[in-house]
């Protein structure tokens, strides 16, 4: 399942963002008008995003799976399973949302000359990689925690 949702995400970055990418990059202007911006600004992120946190979902699993391989099978339901893609997904989003909603620094007139960027809104800037980097550090600490362990360090 983990794999799919993954897939949906960076099937999405391929269909969506990189042929607008591409265009954006040889005509060296953005010529699709500030609605097509928004829209292939926000779908870069959250697609991005969601695959960033797939991955660390992924590794996660994993990481359950050898740690505990006992008690792993009757702990890694399906339901578990879609919990875990429906929270990469949700934050994902609370991560792409804002500029959309407001936190943006985006002008009023947009013309072509306008350069279609995310916005570098200090702020967004911020809660944007800090969600990201204490999302995938979340489970970091106790993955170096139980690694120390193993390895009988005095910091353990």
């Amino acid at each position: 399942m983990f794999i799919v949702s993954l897939a949906v995400a960076d099937i999405t970055v391929a269909i969506l963002v990189m042929p607008l990418n591409v265009a954006y990059t040889l005509m060296s202007q953005w010529k699709f008008g500030l609605p097509i911006c928004k829209m292939w600004l926000t779908c870069d992120v959250l697609c991005c995003t969601a695959s960033i946190l797939h991955l660390s979902a992924i590794a996660l699993d994993r990481y359950w799976a050898i740690h505990d391989p006992i008690n792993y099978a009757s702990k890694r339901t399906l339901k578990r399973v879609l919990i875990m893609i429906a929270a990469v997904w949700v934050v994902s989003m609370i991560i792409s949302a804002p500029p959309l909603i407001g936190w943006n620094d985006w002008p009023e007139d947009f013309t072509e000359e306008t350069p279609c960027m995310l916005t570098e809104e200090r702020g967004y800037v911020i809660y944007r990689e800090r969600l990201v980097l204490h999302t995938t550090d979340h489970h970091d600490g106790g993955l170096h925690q139980d690694l120390r362990s193993c390895q009988g360090s005095p910091e353990a």
